[in-house]
């Protein structure tokens, strides 16, 4: 390669590598509503009756708020909780499949909540391990999954499961 193209394929590569790196930035991260989203904290409107671990009023444990407490209109009927000191990064919200992704805490935080709550919203967990849970009710299947850079809770609608409400 000549001195003089050499000098030349950076001063192109930047350019191009940063519109890519922007273009990929912007993707995902605006729902089909065209609204964005920041990740915020979440907290429970849950009342804690003072005994840890105990459900509150509205059938949520102590230091947890369900998903319809998030603001998620799709999903299971039965209870799944989190912890409420959750946020949540991205999120999917649709008749057939819900899907998040968490920024705090951290993945082994919310493994063990999902692990011992999840029986008591009337789940069986299928599969437990320190890097996920793996649990089915409902007509539904969910997915739990930690990794380094961060953890995400998928849920899918058993193909034999009831049709969601206006379908």
């Amino acid at each position: 390669m000549g001195p003089v193209l050499r000098r030349a394929v950076p001063r192109i590569l930047l350019p191009v590598g940063v519109v890519v790196l922007v273009g990929l930035a912007g993707c995902g991260t605006v729902p089909s509503g065209g609204q964005e989203t920041a990740p915020t904290p979440i907290v429970s409107p849950s009342v804690d009756n003072g005994r840890p671990g105990s459900p509150t009023e509205d059938g949520v444990p102590a230091g947890g708020v369900s998903l319809r407490q998030l603001g998620f209109q799709h999903g299971p009927d039965g209870m799944i909780t989190v912890p409420e000191d959750i946020r949540i990064a991205l999120r999917v919200d649709q008749p057939n499949m819900v899907t998040m992704t968490f920024s705090a805490p951290e993945g082994r935080v919310i493994g063990e909540w999902l692990s011992a709550h999840l029986r008591d919203g009337g789940y069986r967990v299928t599969a437990e391990s320190a890097d996920g849970v793996v649990f089915e009710g409902y007509a539904w299947s969910g997915a739990f999954t930690v990794h380094p850079a961060g953890s995400a809770l998928t849920l899918r609608r058993s193909p034999d499961g009831p049709a969601p409400a206006g379908e």
